[in-house]
């Protein structure tokens, strides 16, 4: 797989006129790519889309502008190493029917119950007594979750009620910044989002909306995690042939589904369990069952959507 090193020619101020904060300006970047291995402009193209091209000008020390279209084609031939481009950047205020964007921060809190944490050593270790069983009431804390709230101006005719709406209850697909927070995927929740119609004049509105975002950190997402146990576990079979019955066939091995067991201490005899047993991750019986040992299943509950569609700010300055 190639690597790509991008490298500016030219910075040029291509036009300027009065606007309500500052001059609206537009700048055109011209560059240069070099790729390890001869590629195609289409690599080049989703190298650069993906965060390489930087979005702001600011970034060279140059004026604040935000990064509108560019383009790159291979200098030499279709497939090559060398590739040059232009980008498009637009320094632009707000005019007198959009409103900016505006960002805000608060905080939700949740009370968990912590299964893991550092000991005085700072190792990290199950929380557990000094026998080696959980406690009669679990080590509470209180977990604080950033949420970003987004006010954002939309065209009419690019946008509708229906479609942000649809964004409602969802976790971000693909790891996003937005308000200069690197969100990784699934780690944003979409906690609502509500648009609102502003009349301009008596042709012409925009869609006001409010997006209230919330994110988990620390490696943890939106995905929901289910202790793995049931009252049947999966035993291998030896000679399928001999036992259709209730089987289960994985990764071209074959099961049997099988009714856990309990000893009665009255009859001494083994008889169905009335109690889940902790289960291995594979729908084996689990062989350490001792606390902290327990496996949990995890499930994508969440409906996941492309939040790049949004635009929404990736940095404060988007809301100049």
């Amino acid at each position: 797989m190639a690597t790509f090193l991008l490298v500016v020619s030219d910075l040029q101020l291509t036009n300027a006129q009065p606007g309500l904060i500052f001059l609206d300006e537009t700048f055109r970047l011209e560059f240069k790519v070099g790729a390890s291995t001869p590629t195609h402009a289409v690599e080049v193209t989703q190298w650069l889309g993906a965060g390489n091209l930087p979005w702001n000008l600011a970034y060279y020390g140059a004026p604040y502008a935000i990064l509108q279209n560019f383009n790159v084609k291979a200098q030499e031939n279709t497939l090559t190493t060398k590739f040059i481009g232009t980008a498009t950047y637009i320094q632009k205020s707000d005019n007198d029917s959009y409103e900016a964007a505006k960002i805000t921060f608060r905080e939700n809190s949740y009370e968990k119950i912590l299964i893991r944490a550092r000991d005085e050593n700072g190792v990290e270790v199950g929380v557990l007594n000094s026998a080696g069983d959980n406690f009669a009431e679990g080590l509470v804390e209180t977990e604080k979750r950033l949420v970003i709230v987004i006010e954002k101006s939309y065209d009419p005719v690019q946008s509708s009620p229906g479609g942000f709406r649809s964004y409602f209850n969802s976790v971000n697909q693909n790891a996003i910044t937005i308000a200069d927070t690197p969100i990784a995927p699934r780690a944003g929740k979409m906690m609502s989002i509500t648009p609102q119609i502003r009349i301009v004049s008596g042709t012409s509105y925009y869609w006001r909306v409010v997006a209230e975002i919330e994110v988990r950190t620390n490696g943890e997402n939106y995905d929901r995690e289910v202790l793995d146990q049931g009252l049947s576990y999966l035993e291998l079979i030896s000679d399928p042939a001999s036992d259709s019955a209730g089987v289960v066939t994985r990764d071209g091995l074959t099961y049997r589904r099988v009714r856990a067991q309990t000893l009665n201490p009255e009859t001494g005899e083994y008889e169905p369990s009335d109690d889940p047993i902790l289960l291995n991750g594979a729908g084996g019986k689990l062989g350490d069952v001792s606390p902290g040992g327990e496996v949990y299943l995890r499930f994508r509950s969440k409906p996941e959507k492309n939040w790049h569609a949004l635009d929404l700010p990736r940095t404060i300055w988007e809301t100049v």
